[in-house]
């Protein structure tokens, strides 16, 4: 592996800015290649491999002045994913405290179909063809004990071997994403599953616009003023006990209250009348409307003086 590394580095050192995740990742082909880093960043690079080739891979710390003794473990980590960007294999320096240090993946098969057939990962990893991608992260340690300044990396890449013909599939292989089909049936059901939640949303709309302007009339409604003589439900005869003995009107037989020279509240179920001729003495209290029903509250005062009615 040295002598096909060391082969990649006599074409000359190239330059280049790694990416920042896969979508973005910085295509490298065979050679070497240099990078400024950040501590406790990581930089993605891709390489394509074909079926019947194989990658080798380094990636070198450089040096770093230092004054003082120390060190950071595993200061550089590469790790190689495949073309479903799964992870085949991964490599470290170990404890860096300054001089330079590498970090390589181990020796991996060749691309090939019956990999997938493997218990080993690393092995299982190389069944496909495609775009492989070569994940460098720093440490953030290093910031903190060399410096925050940038810090060089070389990375050396090999390519090994011609290109074999592919295996011959039942179908087509096509991308290894998700098919077209499935992409519109997908689209499809999204499409429906969001044209059924703005028309459910728009119901709820309407039915609490329907129900707030039901409760404004209600509240704004004028109280029903009962004629002159009539017989209204303050004036039968459940309420006109009240002027006698106070009560609460409950389901089943009324209770009678005793009191005298004290102020009473007792509650009437009924279509409260207007405050005027007929009810003074029962000044309007609190009311709701609630099914057509209206209550109120009516404050009683029975003299002291006189007898107590049992």
């Amino acid at each position: 592996m040295a002598l096909r590394l060391a082969r990649a580095a006599r074409r000359g050192t190239r330059e280049t800015a790694g990416g920042t995740g896969f979508n973005d990742a910085a295509e490298i082909s065979e050679g070497e290649w240099s990078s400024r880093m950040e501590a406790g960043r990581t930089y993605f690079y891709r390489v394509k491999a074909d079926w019947g080739q194989r990658i080798f891979g380094t990636a070198s710390l450089g040096s770093t002045n230092t004054e003082d003794f120390t060190f950071v473990s595993e200061a550089l980590t590469m790790r190689l994913y495949n073309p479903v960007r799964a992870l085949v294999e991964d490599g470290g320096t170990g404890s860096y405290d300054g001089r330079q240090k590498q970090a390589s993946l181990d020796p991996l098969p060749e691309v090939a179909y019956e990999n997938r057939f493997s218990s080993a990962d690393k092995v299982q990893g190389m069944r496909l063809r495609g775009d492989y991608y070569l994940a460098v992260s720093l440490n953030p340690q290093l910031a903190e004990k060399f410096g925050k300044e940038r810090f060089g990396v070389t990375l050396r890449v090999n390519v090994e071997g011609d290109p074999k013909a592919a295996p011959p599939y039942a179908e087509p292989l096509g991308d290894l994403g998700v098919s077209e089909g499935e992409k519109a049936e997908r689209s499809d059901a999204m499409r429906l599953v969001g044209a059924a939640g703005v028309g459910t949303g728009a119901l709820l709309v309407l039915g609490l616009g329907a129900w707030a302007l039901l409760a404004r009339r209600a509240a704004a409604a004028p109280p029903q003023a009962v004629p002159s003589g009539s017989a209204g439900p303050w004036h039968g005869a459940p309420c006109r006990a009240l002027r006698r003995t106070p009560r609460v009107l409950r389901p089943g037989p009324p209770a009678r209250i005793p009191w005298a020279g004290v102020l009473r509240t007792v509650t009437c179920t009924g279509t409260v009348p207007p405050v005027g001729p007929g009810t003074t003495g029962y000044g309007a209290g609190r009311r709701r409307a609630a099914d057509g029903v209206r209550t109120a509250s009516r404050t009683l005062r029975r003299p002291a003086g006189r007898a107590r009615r049992r």
